[in-house]
Formats: C-alpha cells, structure tokens, sequence
C-alpha cells in the first residue's frame, strides 16, 4: 500500500507543472477590425461546426439520412472586408475564405484597405504555418510564416502552456511607413521588437 502511494504521489509531482500551465479558451465569435483610421473594417467569421456533425459523421449509412443539410454543413473561417465612406456606408471589398483552422486571434488592416495581417491561430497561439499571414487588396494570401521564421528569441525562450506559446504582446500598422510592428515577450517578460514590410513583405530589424 506504501509503494502505491509513493507511485501515486511521484505522478502527481510530476504533473504539477504542467496543470499549472493549462488554459481555457472561449468558444470564438464573429469579431470586426477597424484599420487605425477606421476606413476599413475586416469582419472576420469562424469555423462553424454544427452541433450535431460529429454525431452524424461517426454514425452508420442508414442512419445519416436523419439529418438535415444544416446538421451537417461545416462553414470554414472566413473574413469580409469594408470600405467605410464619410456617411456612414459600407462597401464590401472583398469575402474571402482564411487559412486559420478556426479563427486568427487578431488581425490587423492598414489605413488603405491594401493589407490584411492575421496573428496566430485560435485556441493554438504560437504554432502552425500561419502565425503571421498576410493578404493583399483583393483578399489573396501572399505570404504566412511560423514563428520560428521570424522569432527576436529561441523559440524555448517563450512562456508555454498546454495549448500555446506565448509570445505576442502587441502588433500595430505603421501606416506613414506602410509597416507592422511587432511586439515579442520571452517567459522573463523581456521584449522584443520586430517590424514587417508590407511592400516588400519582408522583416525587418528595429532600428
């Protein structure tokens, strides 16, 4: 009974750091951005997944002729962009499907509605091919980068948890200069600043 114990509370010391580390996410909800002069907003739109999808994936032939078209249809994430006019009125510029699997955690537009930047994915911050992505006036993605492409520190230099790297602390258009600036924390709360050309789409050092 002994051994047990000492078994069972050697795992549990084991575990400590890493239940300390988990995290929670809110289910995503439809979210607008403004660009910084508010002329453009991007409304941008999550995978849906209809409640009873799994339900009818997983169940036999015979019984998937239940369900409706509307139990089963999965809506991918997807982003609309608008020109705001000095009266009040929209036009829409673009719709355009995202490559985030469920919905960017933040994005950005410029003051001329030419670039869309989206930061990190949801419920995943820090991992994938698309922690930064960028589109262009018609909605078509031009470039995406992982962290590791673009990372001011090692990447096991960032504070983690059970779903995500830490490593966002701000990002914002320098419209003048037609940059992003780029805000990066490591797990000692030490900053770093990098910036991206939205004509070259290149990085860039600051200065």
């Amino acid at each position: 009974m002994g051994r047990v114990l000492i078994i069972t509370a050697t795992i549990l010391f084991l575990l400590v750091p890493v239940l300390s580390k988990a995290d929670s996410w809110e289910l995503p909800k439809v979210k607008d951005y403004f660009s910084e002069d508010s002329s453009f907003m991007l409304r941008v739109t999550p995978t849906f997944i209809p409640e009873k999808y799994y339900e009818y994936r997983y169940n036999t032939r015979k019984r998937k002729k239940r369900y409706s078209a509307q139990d089963t249809t999965v809506t991918l994430c997807y982003a609309r962009l608008y020109q705001i006019k000095s009266q009040g009125d929209t036009i829409e510029v673009w719709n355009r499907k995202l490559i985030n699997k469920i919905a960017p955690v933040y994005a950005l537009v410029s003051n001329d509605g030419q670039r869309v930047i989206t930061l990190d994915n949801w419920h995943s911050m820090g991992y994938g091919l698309d922690v930064l992505a960028v589109y262009n006036e018609n909605g078509d993605l031009e470039k995406r980068y992982q962290l590791d492409d673009f990372s001011v520190f090692p990447i096991n230099d960032y504070e983690f948890s059970i779903s995500s790297i830490w490593w966002n602390c701000g990002a914002k258009v320098l419209n003048k200069e037609h940059k992003v600036e780029i805000c990066m924390q490591d797990q000692d709360d030490k900053k770093g600043i990098i910036l991206y050309n939205l004509d070259s789409f290149e990085f860039e050092k600051d200065e």
